[in-house]
């Protein structure tokens, strides 16, 4: 297991740094899923929808927010315990869904394959971060891939433009990308910078899994 435990940027101890833990998503997932938007539109769906640019797309596992950057060594010390007691696995995307009940917000894009797997690390680190004082999770880990979110000024016309949208795709089958498996071999602490432009990631500690025949 490998992981850095200073923020990469020298952050002063006290700045408030927008924290998750994540699973790279590989480039020709991220690529391939770009080929659902035309798949959308074509189907009916808004142009309200305001999509997560590809090399922004990942798996999260645990959402931290506002974090003290002197925080970052506790949390990679975290996740080493967590990965210590699990083991890379193996997902891939498969199918579409929506969050937001009658009043749909996001589009995701879900996952099967090892999913016990993933679910089991997810909890592992929840519990590790929970000795670190971080609240634990309420709702059940649901692995997806965020993919879109109608904006706030979206009508009640527009959600249902998406979800019949997402009905007549997945009733056809989705042309899911010809890459679609994400090895899942290490954890990553990642900071969220807000812009203009929307959110950019940078990564500030990595752990690695270990390989499952290694794993006691």
């Amino acid at each position: 297991m490998t992981a850095s435990n200073e923020p990469r940027d020298g952050a002063p101890a006290d700045e408030l740094l927008r924290l998750f833990i994540a699973v790279a998503v590989p480039a020709p997932v991220r690529r391939g899923l770009t080929t659902l938007r035309p798949q959308l539109e074509e189907a009916g769906a808004p142009s309200m929808l305001r999509w997560v640019r590809p090399e922004s797309i990942h798996l999260t596992l645990k959402f931290l927010g506002a974090t003290h950057a002197n925080r970052v060594a506790a949390i990679a010390q975290a996740l080493q315990e967590a990965a210590s007691v699990s083991a890379a696995h193996r997902l891939q995307v498969a199918g579409l869904g929506l969050f937001g009940g009658r009043r749909p917000r996001v589009l995701w894009a879900g996952l099967d394959g090892d999913v016990d797997a993933v679910s089991r690390c997810a909890a592992r680190v929840d519990a590790a971060l929970a000795r670190c004082g971080f609240a634990p999770e309420r709702q059940p880990f649901a692995p997806h891939l965020t993919l879109a979110r109608l904006r706030d000024r979206a009508t009640a016309q527009d959600r249902e433009a998406l979800r019949r949208a997402v009905d007549r795709i997945t009733a056809i089958g989705w042309r899911t990308p010809s890459s679609s498996a994400i090895p899942v071999t290490a954890l990553q602490l990642i900071h969220s910078r807000l812009g203009p432009n929307g959110a950019r990631y940078e990564p500030l500690a990595e752990v690695s899994l270990p390989a499952a025949a290694d794993h006691k």
